[in-house]
């Protein structure tokens, strides 16, 4: 499964800046010392979120459609309604290491590919997989670890549009090093979710309608500093246009903003 594989794995900030707001459009107090800050942690979900369903890190891409990883043997056994293999398996490992400029980079991955069929017509997937994706440089070294598990149907007679159910598990580790190669900061970044009818635009619209659940536990370690910790809950609501409303609760209270898929902007909603 190599980097171009579409059917298939970012925490930041050395100290923590609140942006969060009220209901009435008042900033809530700070966060208590050495706790996350919400708004800081609603978007590293949402990027979190972002990255690993668009394949950043080598998890599936639905966008793609319903087809076999490109970088399988039998990546030419196409659905798009021309080429039905029902019950078709792929079950395959691979691990490979590449250099982009001075970064080191490594994909370790296992996925299990199963085509579905109904009524004799190819309609959908299931997806098993599992990635470990390593980034190092000189000044950094990151791990991404991301679990998928997906059925995917057609929701339109041409492929142009799917849905979805599932579950995707992310455990992001990433570490910045000093030029003695010790490690000054840590930020841990584990979160769930759970996909309810979510609809995919195959022909480049994106994520345009379903609701994705997520529980998350975020944390960041600045040397000689302290650590700041928090964990959180609450939903995305997908809007099309690679827009979604993500609603995140934290010690019993919910703020919700306005994310960008694409671009990870950011913005509070009054209520």
């Amino acid at each position: 499964m190599k980097l171009t594989f579409k059917v298939t794995l970012t925490i930041f900030a050395a100290v923590v800046i609140f942006a969060g707001c009220k209901k009435n459009g008042v900033a809530p107090a700070t966060p208590a010392d050495g706790e996350i800050d919400v708004a800081t942690a609603a978007k590293q979900i949402g990027i979190s979120f972002a990255k690993s369903f668009s394949g950043a890190y080598g998890g599936a891409k639905l966008g793609d459609g319903i087809k076999a990883p490109s970088s399988s043997k039998s990546s030419r056994l196409r659905v798009n309604g021309t080429e039905p293999y029902c019950g078709y398996v792929i079950d395959t490992t691979d691990n490979f290491t590449y250099q982009v400029f001075d970064t080191t980079k490594n994909v370790d991955s296992k996925y299990k590919f199963i085509y579905t069929c109904s009524a004799g017509t190819l309609d959908g997937y299931v997806l098993t997989d599992s990635v470990t994706y390593t980034d190092k440089g000189t000044l950094f070294l990151n791990k991404y670890l991301i679990a998928q598990n997906y059925i995917v149907n057609k929701a339109a007679d041409d492929y142009s549009l799917v849905s979805m159910h599932g579950t995707m598990g992310n455990n992001f580790v990433e570490k910045v090093l000093n030029q003695s190669g010790a490690v000054t900061d840590t930020k841990n970044n584990h979160t769930e979710y759970t996909f309810t009818d979510v609809k995919v635009n195959t022909t480049g619209a994106g994520i345009i309608s379903g609701t994705v659940a997520f529980s998350a536990s975020l944390s960041e370690k600045v040397t000689g500093v302290k650590t700041f910790r928090g964990s959180f809950s609450g939903t995305m609501t997908f809007l099309g246009n690679n827009k979604a409303t993500l609603f995140i609760t934290y010690k019993g209270k919910t703020q919700k903003y306005a994310f960008d898929l694409i671009t990870y902007d950011q913005t509070p909603i009054f209520n």
